[in-house]
């Protein structure tokens, strides 16, 4: 397990190598463009993926939450059915295996989504959290196994701190070729686009109310990296 574990990280690295940093790239976006995240507005940036009918998604918003809540939070995956089947049609999230190869940051989780017309989508990510020395913090992830319609999901959330709360730095790419997948395009951008504002919206419900959950997603995250 552990020589599985170390194979797919590998491989999730070269994905995502070419990819600057999402922080980075949104201090390199066009000085209008920043303005508009610094008034609050969501930006969305998106770029066709040779090979693939769907387009790779980036979406920068600011949280009124500290990095480490934000992370806690985004990273309670079991949680993220409760506020996105509404709106998202993320029917589950299971965590499979909550420390693969022994290690807490790295963890597989199993999804399943709501497909217009056609039977819903499942698959499994094999996530991995990661903590920088200026207080921000990542996940990265890469699908694993043959289920689902795409040939391949790379992705990463990034949340660096930016003055009282975080700048959320959402990038995923799904290689999508399935019969009848083109169409859908515009749809799986809409989607992204909605799932990061309500993730937004849900952290800072959580960090305003406090509470015993809230807590405990804290203490895990601190565990992993601590342990």
């Amino acid at each position: 397990m552990k020589a599985l574990a170390f194979a797919l990280l590998t491989g999730l690295a070269v994905a995502l190598a070419a990819p600057a940093a999402a922080a980075e790239l949104f201090d390199k976006l066009p000085a209008r463009v920043r303005a508009q995240r610094e008034r609050g507005e969501q930006v969305v940036r998106t770029q066709e993926m040779g090979g693939s009918k769907w387009p790779a998604v980036t979406v920068y918003q600011l949280a009124a939450v500290p990095p480490e809540v934000a992370m806690a939070v985004f990273t309670d995956f079991a949680e993220q059915p409760s506020y996105l089947r509404a709106c998202c049609g993320l029917v589950r999230a299971v965590v499979r295996d909550a420390a693969v190869g022994e290690n807490p940051r790295v963890q597989r989780v199993f999804y399943e989504l709501e497909v217009p017309i056609f039977s819903n989508e499942r698959y499994e990510l094999l996530e991995t959290l990661s903590k920088g020395q200026d207080g921000s913090y990542s996940v990265t992830w890469k699908k694993i196994g043959e289920g689902g319609r795409s040939d391949d999901i790379v992705g990463r959330a990034y949340f660096e701190p930016r003055g009282n709360g975080t700048l959320f730095s959402y990038y995923n790419y799904v290689k999508m070729n399935a019969f009848g997948s083109g169409p859908l395009a515009g749809q799986s951008v809409d989607r992204t686009k909605r799932t990061i504002d309500a993730m937004t919206r849900h952290m800072e419900k959580r960090y305003a109310a406090g509470g015993r959950r809230l807590r405990a997603d804290i203490a895990r995250l601190r565990a992993a990296f601590d342990g």
